[in-house]
């Protein structure tokens, strides 16, 4: 009897569906923008980068490239190479990398001064930027010989009531921010809080004047603090730095002495 023959094994192949990242899944305008943007700064080729190769890693077609690399490069954000059929970073990006470094920069220097500032037997110490209307302590170095009022990385205030928001303010790119945040109404917290419109100018005006500020009680009762813009090459406050004490230290840290250190501190930073 004739067997029929053995049906030949079944293999099953699974193929795994490759998982893009995110970024490349993107279909808006930004998303394709930035998809160029990161191949022209990826490309290990110092001559720059072909269309073609752009197309093929940003998954775009001819007319979209041309598109948005134009546009990109109307902000500086890319150039394209003259004589050549290439595309490398723009200026605008390079200066931003720059500031990005200095900004790093700055920080360090920061935390080092910050630290042997208070190791040294200093009053609390706090780093602020402006966000909107507000100060963020973004940076702290605590007194190991002065108590002070609580506070913490992260914390918020309003810019009128504190050292650090005044002189983030009078040193702004926006000379007229000390009006607008007038307009848009001063928040008290205390009873010394400057909440009159005249008033803040005019205290605006001495930072502008003095190069410092000061908070007498008007963030919080029972704490004084003096503050000290860190400016750009232009003068304008990229950051600030203030010293807080409690008002009962005050005799022991006098307010020239202060005034003195904060400045030292802020030229150690900006250099």
């Amino acid at each position: 009897m004739n067997r029929a023959p053995a049906a030949a094994p079944r293999y099953h192949v699974f193929v795994r569906k490759s998982k893009l990242p995110a970024q490349m899944k993107s279909q808006t305008s930004l998303g394709k923008a930035l998809r160029l943007l990161f191949a022209v700064g990826e490309t290990t080729n110092p001559a720059g980068i072909s269309v073609a190769e752009l197309m093929k890693a940003a998954k775009v077609s001819r007319p979209t490239a041309y598109r948005f690399l134009n546009e990109l490069e109307q902000f500086g954000l890319v150039r394209s190479v003259p004589k050549q059929p290439m595309w490398q970073l723009g200026p605008k990006v390079i200066a931003l990398a720059a500031q990005a470094g200095s900004w790093a920069i700055m920080r360090r220097r920061a935390k080092v001064a910050m630290e042997e500032f208070v190791q040294s037997g200093g009053p609390t110490v706090h780093l602020g930027i402006r966000d909107g209307s507000e100060v963020v302590y973004i940076d702290k170095a605590e007194s190991l010989k002065f108590a002070t009022i609580a506070s913490a990385v992260g914390q918020r205030r309003p810019l009128n009531v504190t050292a650090l928001g005044k002189c983030l303010v009078a040193f702004d790119a926006n000379a007229d921010l000390a009006d607008d945040l007038a307009d848009a109404g001063l928040v008290g917290r205390t009873q010394n809080s400057i909440t009159d419109r005249k008033r803040w100018v005019a205290e605006i005006a001495e930072v502008r004047k003095n190069g410092i500020a000061h908070d007498v009680e008007e963030c919080d009762v029972g704490a004084c603090c003096v503050a000290a813009p860190i400016c750009d090459s232009q003068g304008y406050a990229v950051a600030a730095i203030s010293i807080s004490a409690l008002s009962i230290d005050r005799a022991q840290n006098d307010s020239d002495r202060l005034e003195r250190k904060i400045r030292q501190l802020a030229a150690v930073i900006t250099t």
